[in-house]
């Protein structure tokens, strides 16, 4: 196997990738709190620039879960300031969609 890749990486780096590739992370500690219902808490990660852009033009991505159902939402932005706007746009979503409110994010 060793013999097959590219003349570029020595046996040493090829191990070190090898264990690196195998390695994995903390986990995140448990919580003590748990929401009580629907749309309570919300969780949001942002990620990007993607290195290919959507059919619309977006390279980062608002994934938003909520914590009790643990749906989750994904929205394309073109950039990264946009994620205050989505974030209201959402909560207006859920207030107009659901009748709930967000109470934490």
């Amino acid at each position: 196997m060793i013999s097959n890749i590219s003349e570029k990486f020595t046996r040493n780096e090829v191990n070190r990738i090898c264990v690196k590739s195998k390695q994995t992370g903390d986990k995140f500690p448990l919580s003590d709190y748990q929401a009580s219902s629907i749309f309570y808490l919300i969780h949001y990660d942002i990620w990007g620039p993607y290195r290919t852009s959507s059919s619309c033009g977006g390279s980062y991505f608002l994934t938003i879960t909520d914590d009790y159902s643990r749906a989750i939402w994904i929205y394309l932005m073109k950039e990264k300031t946009e994620v205050l706007i989505t974030l209201k746009n959402f909560i207006a979503l859920v207030e107009k969609q659901y009748n709930k409110c967000v109470k934490m994010v």
